[in-house]
């Protein structure tokens, strides 16, 4: 009798370390599912050209053409000085 107790708890505890095993590979593939979405909407976001940093660059890029523009026309206004 004892023998089959030992049996029975020997088999629990190889069942309770299976579960253990399945639910961290059941997370670690979720947590790998979530990283692919999120890799896959920045890839996406990328293509469409929609990167804050690539938006904040074309922003700044036309803030300075407009900047260049207004110094020429400026340049161009002021009278010249005939002394």
């Amino acid at each position: 009798m004892s023998e089959a107790r030992q049996v029975l708890a020997d088999a629990m505890t190889a069942r309770n370390k299976c579960q253990a095993t399945f639910e961290a590979k059941t997370q670690a593939e979720s947590d790998a599912k979530a990283a692919l979405t999120n890799a896959q909407t920045t890839l996406s976001t990328l293509k469409s050209g929609e990167s804050p940093l690539a938006n904040a660059q074309k922003a700044f890029d036309e803030a300075k053409e407009r900047h260049d523009q207004a110094v020429v026309t400026l340049a161009n206004e002021m009278p010249s000085s005939t002394t």
